[in-house]
């Protein structure tokens, strides 16, 4: 044990000296994933070697779902993870291969890396409709702390595949958004579909702002035939909007459009721009409300002034 570290083996040789051990048939966790190699090395404070690995997230005590398999590892703990080659299984049949991966796991960081797969129940018993389901293959790229990208398949080998792409991005203080496109190939019927889900606010300076929410799908029944959320399958409407708010010292102005697509039936209404200006409240008369005095005949109930 070193810290929140824990290695475990059939057999430990370990020089304190030099913070240097072989571990045989050695065992340790990182972040969610459980890590099984054939004889692994501890190297100083932060790094672990393994040849003949198996390591996978799957939280089953016993019969994991799905693994993958690696000659080679190299796990710096707290940062990232490099495997070289490495395959992915389910239960025990070979699924994909690549000549290595490497992932981050830092914990509450964005850190760019290959993102963690989600093998699907029906994988290891192949259901007849939807086929067997791999999702999340793909990658993350965050180049700097105001804007990240994800791209990646989910692929269900008898009905669909689904290739998304998602980008958010904020500035503090000016603006922040983010879109999540998708384009979906129905293996059933034969028809390709796509998807576009955003928004964006946007502070142009003190006194307006701009903001845009667009909401479509080119199909009415896309988010039923292939949504995961809840939300998404109750779903009646998808409704696209854009306002612009304007306030300056002498009132406010507001303009907005609408457009919005009926799920559960033939209908799609639109509302062109509308405008809306209020002044704000003014003396009618300010300069006899300046210069004559409060009790002067009629002017005594002091309706003049505040008309």
């Amino acid at each position: 044990s070193d810290g929140s570290e824990k290695l475990e083996g059939s057999r430990v040789r370990y020089n304190l000296d030099r913070d240097h051990g072989i571990i045989s048939e050695g065992s340790t966790q990182f972040a969610e994933w459980e890590l099984k190699s054939g004889e692994m090395a501890k190297v100083g404070a932060d790094s672990v070697f393994g040849r003949s690995n198996v390591f996978t997230s799957c939280d089953l005590e016993k019969s994991k779902h799905f693994h993958f398999e690696s000659s080679r590892i190299k796990v710096i703990r707290d940062k990232r993870v490099f495997a070289s080659p490495v395959v992915l299984k389910v239960g025990k049949v070979p699924v994909f291969a690549l000549p290595f991966v490497f992932f981050p796991i830092t914990q509450g960081n964005r850190k760019s890396g290959i993102l963690q797969p989600r093998i699907g129940l029906n994988s290891i018993a192949r259901d007849r409709i939807t086929g067997r389901t791999f999702g999340n293959l793909g990658y993350f790229w965050a180049p700097n702390e105001y804007m990240d990208f994800l791209g990646a398949i989910d692929i269900r080998t008898s009905s669909q595949t689904i290739l998304r792409g998602r980008t958010r991005y904020r500035k503090r203080y000016s603006y922040d958004g983010n879109f999540d496109i998708r384009r979906i190939r129905d293996k059933i019927n034969g028809s390709t579909d796509f998807s576009i889900f955003g928004r964006h606010n946007q502070t142009l300076n003190e006194s307006s702002r701009f903001n845009a929410e667009v909401n479509y799908t080119s199909s009415r029944d896309l988010l039923q035939r292939t949504g995961y959320d809840q939300q998404d399958l109750l779903r009646q409407s998808v409704r696209s909007t854009a306002s612009y708010y304007w306030r300056p010292s002498w009132g406010s102005f507001t303009t907005s459009a609408r457009h919005e697509k009926f799920l559960s039936n033939d209908r799609t209404t639109m509302n062109l721009p509308s405008a809306s200006l209020s002044l704000n409240k003014r003396s009618m008369f300010p300069y006899l409300s300046r210069t004559v005095p409060r009790r002067h005949g009629l002017l005594s109930s002091g309706w003049l002034y505040n008309a």
